[in-house]
């Protein structure tokens, strides 16, 4: 679609299994919070948190939560802010 086009925001592969790439687009220097969900809304995992130039950036989800640990199969939410924007994308985690 055209407002996916346009998204700052893009994950891939997924659904995945080890790593999933998530590509940041940003037109200007942004304080940006990249953060990964449970369906309860709970925090997985921060994958970043702090200003990011302007430009593609690339982070990735080795599929840990905070402690380490491999998380399970399931539909995971990136929530990412820059400003006053807000995206998010559902992530689905496979074996």
């Amino acid at each position: 679609s055209i407002e996916d086009e346009q998204s700052s925001l893009k994950v891939y592969p997924n659904p995945f299994s080890g790593t999933t790439n998530i590509k940041l687009t940003f037109e200007s220097l942004q304080r940006v919070e990249a953060k990964i969900y449970n369906l309860s809304g709970e925090l997985v995992i921060t994958l970043h948190d702090g200003y990011l130039e302007a430009g593609e950036h690339q982070l990735i989800w080795d599929a840990k939560n905070l402690s380490g640990a491999e998380v399970p199969q399931g539909i995971y939410i990136i929530r990412v802010i820059s400003g006053d924007n807000v995206e998010q994308k559902t992530i689905v985690k496979t074996l």
